[in-house]
């Protein structure tokens, strides 16, 4: 006998619906899910709901540690790491994003990464001699360049 389950969607599965929670919260939580989600009108205010995802800080980090030439990761490196995720929204605005958006990700893994190599010199673990952090990032971030025929290079 078969006990297969249908699948189930990823709002199936949330604690808390976000309107709910900005309801309860009369409209001063911060709300963020795993998944993306509407923003949510409250009381003449639109609230963005962020998307909490790994993306936000794990590419930044590995690049950030890559071109410092770290020796390793330091509690340090991932403070900074999160920190340069936050900095990248302004929550004291009503209705304002817990986290940057995931479609930016390519600008946030950037800001992150040069607060991981400046996180790496201040410790005393990078091996790269880099004066200018965000020119050094620049230079290592893969840029697709398109040709005529359509592919990648």
């Amino acid at each position: 006998m078969s006990t297969s389950r249908s699948p189930t969607r990823p709002t199936e599965r949330i604690e808390a619906m976000p309107a709910d929670i900005i309801a309860w919260s009369r409209g001063k939580a911060l709300v963020s899910t795993g998944i993306p989600v509407e923003p949510v009108e409250y009381k003449g205010v639109t609230h963005t709901i962020g998307q909490a995802n790994n993306a936000l800080l794990y590419p930044g980090l590995g690049l950030g540690t890559i071109v410092s030439g770290a020796e390793g990761v330091t509690d340090g490196m991932l403070l900074a790491a999160a920190e340069a995720v936050a900095r990248q929204v302004d929550v004291s605005e009503p209705g304002a994003s817990l986290l940057p958006p995931v479609a930016d990700l390519r600008a946030s893994s950037a800001g992150v990464a040069v607060a991981v190599i400046e996180a790496a010199q201040d410790g005393g673990i990078a091996t790269a001699a880099i004066d200018d952090p965000v020119q050094a990032v620049q230079d290592a971030m893969w840029q697709p360049v398109y040709h005529d025929g359509g592919g990648v290079s």
